[in-house]
C-alpha cells in the first residue's frame, strides 16, 4: 500500500516537472520569436533626410501623405501615393487629386483640415516650422521640402521616391524631367522671365532654377 502511494507521488512529481518544463521551453521560444521579430523590423528601418536636414526613421512606407506644395503634388501623384489633402490653387487641379480635400496653401494652411485629415506625413516648405510641433503633436509627421533648383527638385524627387519605397518610379521621373529640361535648352535665343508666387508673395525664376 506504501509503496503505491509512493509510486503515486512520483507520478505526479514527475509530471508537475514536466508542465514546467513545458511551460519554460514555450517561454522562451515565445521571447526568441519576439527578439527575432524585433530584429526584423531593425532591420526594415529606413531614414530619410529632409530639405531642412531633418532626420526621419520610417518602420514601413507612410499609408497616407499630404502636402502644400504644388510641386510636390505633381510628384505624389506619379508615384502613386494615397495622397489626402492638397494645395489650395487657382488652376484646375490634375484629375487624380481632384476630389482630394484642400488643406490651404504654404502662406495660409488650414490646420483645421490638417488636423481633420490625419495623414501620416505632410510635405511642407521650410516657412511651416513654426507650426511642426503643434502639426506633429496629432500624429503627422512634417517632412520640408525646397524645390528651388533643379538639382533641388531632383533631390525632392529622390527623397520621396525613398520615403514611399518607390526609388525607381523616382530614378525614371527624375531623369525624365532632366531630359525634357536638355531638350529644351537648344539654340533658341528667346528669352523670358517666369514670375510665381502666391497671396502676396512673388518670386522670379533665376538661371540656376
Amino acid at each position: 500500500m506504501k509503496e503505491r502511494k509512493a509510486m503515486s507521488k512520483m507520478k505526479v512529481f514527475i509530471i508537475s516537472l514536466a508542465v514546467v518544463v513545458l511551460a519554460a521551453c514555450g517561454a522562451e521560444e515565445e521571447a526568441q520569436i519576439e527578439t527575432v521579430n524585433a530584429t526584423t523590423e531593425e532591420a526594415s528601418a529606413y531614414t530619410i533626410v529632409d530639405a531642412l536636414g531633418e532626420s526621419h526613421t520610417f518602420a514601413e512606407p507612410p499609408e497616407t501623405v499630404a502636402t502644400l506644395n504644388p510641386g510636390e503634388l505633381d510628384v505624389l501623384v506619379k508615384l502613386e501615393a494615397n495622397v489626402v489633402g492638397r494645395p489650395e490653387t487657382s488652376t484646375e487641379p490634375l484629375a487624380e487629386v481632384k476630389g482630394v480635400q484642400t488643406i490651404g496653401n504654404p502662406h495660409n494652411p488650414s490646420f483645421e483640415q490638417i488636423a481633420a485629415i490625419g495623414a501620416d506625413v505632410l510635405i511642407a516648405p521650410p516657412s511651416f516650422v513654426k507650426f511642426e510641433e503643434t502639426v506633429e503633436a496629432q500624429g503627422t509627421t512634417v517632412v520640408y521640402s525646397n524645390p528651388e533648383t533643379l538639382e533641388d527638385i531632383v533631390g525632392s524627387i529622390d527623397m520621396i521616391g525613398t520615403m514611399l519605397h518607390k526609388e525607381e518610379q523616382a530614378t525614371t521621373l527624375a531623369e525624365q524631367i532632366e531630359a525634357d529640361i536638355a531638350a529644351l535648352n537648344g539654340d533658341s535665343q528667346v528669352r523670358a522671365l517666369m514670375v510665381y508666387g502666391a497671396g502676396n508673395t512673388f518670386l522670379a525664376a533665376l538661371p540656376q532654377s
